[in-house]
């Protein structure tokens, strides 16, 4: 695997996502993009070249092989959340325009956002389980706490 070629894809699809959902309102952010792109691509070709010319042989592919064992998990659980993590991430974008390096929302209203993301969590798990807030208070122990009668 090559990290640049990836860097380059990431930003090409960064720069089509945003002029598709009309984010991108001069070009002067599309430049930036593009000269990051070509600089990213013309350093990556020096340095490709000079590896070709003086590394020892074999070298660039066990890089390349070390890289590879470190892009995935070797666990199915890791990689499916990893999965849902990116499809979420642009499902936000879409959805809001914006990622959650936004400079725009203070510590607190962050705070806020995540206790509302909990708040739903906790309504979810309350459904799934079939269970109302009596059912709850009727199983705690004396100690406190929720348990599930087992």
């Amino acid at each position: 695997m090559s990290y640049a070629p990836t860097v380059v894809d990431r930003l090409s699809a960064l720069k089509m996502a945003l002029e598709q959902h009309g984010i991108v309102a001069s070009g002067h952010q599309v430049l930036v993009i593009d000269e990051a792109i070509e600089l990213i691509t013309k350093q990556h070709r020096c340095l490709m070249s000079w590896l070709q010319a003086n590394a020892p042989g074999g070298w660039i592919d066990d890089l390349r092989k070390r890289a590879d064992a470190h892009t995935s998990s070797p666990d199915r659980n890791v990689e499916a959340v990893r999965t849902m993590l990116l499809k979420r991430s642009v499902v936000g974008l879409q959805k809001y325009g914006v990622t959650t390096e936004r400079r725009d929302l203070s510590l607190y209203q962050w705070q806020r956002h995540f206790l509302q993301e909990l708040l739903d969590a906790a309504i979810y798990l309350t459904r799934q389980m079939g269970r109302t807030e009596s059912d709850i208070n009727d199983d705690a122990p004396a100690t406190g706490g929720v348990h599930d009668g087992r």
